[in-house]
């Protein structure tokens, strides 16, 4: 990815979303165990990536919703 890509360029938050979502699915499954719980978390996660599209490197995006679901997970259970 060229250093001019951004995340607020569609192409790029959709190939983003095509290469972590299933891995992030999967991880947040495994922590819950509740699969409507999990597509929540996983939703709400690229939601905020999107909307933060302008602050967020590309090659930090995994970092970055991995880091607000677990968030968002440890809020759901406080």
């Amino acid at each position: 990815m060229a250093h001019s890509e951004t995340l607020c360029k569609e192409s790029v938050y959709s190939s983003i979303f095509k290469e972590y979502a299933k891995t992030l699915h999967n991880y947040l499954y495994y922590k819950t165990g509740n699969i409507s719980l999990t597509k929540d978390l996983t939703q709400e996660a690229f939601t905020r990536l999107w909307k933060n599209c302008a602050s967020v490197l590309p090659q930090n995006a995994k970092g970055y919703v991995f880091k607000i679901a677990n968030n968002l997970l440890i809020n759901e259970y406080n």
